[in-house]
């Protein structure tokens, strides 16, 4: 009985689907218009994903990165003056 249930677990085992998921950091951003250009550039180097952009006066964008380039994204966005930067969910 005991070797059926090795059997059976690594049967199991072999023909399981492994999925690897890399751990996501959702953020805000608000800033003026005027600066759409710095922003959206460092956006796009450092491979941030969009999810939301209101564009007006006023700048608003909704964006995932992994959490691994959270920190490094967030030190170079908050250089830009007048941009207010939110972390908003981790998944």
């Amino acid at each position: 009985m005991i070797n059926a249930y090795k059997r059976a677990t690594k049967d199991a085992l072999d023909k399981a689907v492994i999925i690897t998921k890399m751990v996501q950091e959702e953020y805000v951003i608000l800033f003026d218009y005027i600066v759409m250009n710095k922003v959206m550039k460092i956006l796009k180097e450092d491979n941030a994903v969009i999810i939301q952009q209101d564009s007006g006066e006023s700048c608003r964008i909704v964006f995932s990165i992994r959490k691994n380039s959270g920190q490094k994204i967030s030190a170079r966005l908050q250089k830009i003056s007048n941009v207010l930067l939110t972390l908003q969910n981790v998944y």
